[in-house]
């Protein structure tokens, strides 16, 4: 059974972390321990390619994926037109 607050990132064919939402649904994220070993490239400047967790706390993994999120209904709103 999947978590439904737990989200898998994906490039291509290659595991490139995790995300989470926290009970209050702050966002957070951390790499695969696989992805920078293998060649992997930080997704943003404000998540740099770390062995660590961006926590829910410091709001860095909630911004830029949230961005995300709203740049993607955007673009999706003006093919569907």
């Amino acid at each position: 059974m999947s978590d439904p607050d737990r989200l898998n990132v994906w490039h291509e064919q290659r595991l490139v972390g995790e995300l989470w939402r926290n009970q209050i649904g702050g966002i957070g994220f951390r790499y695969a321990p696989g992805w920078a070993a293998g060649g992997g490239f930080a997704v943003s400047r404000s998540l740099p390619l770390a062995d660590r967790e961006f926590a829910p706390e410091e709001g860095t993994a909630q911004h830029w994926f949230a961005n995300l999120a709203v740049v993607s209904e955007a673009r999706l709103t003006r093919i569907s037109r």
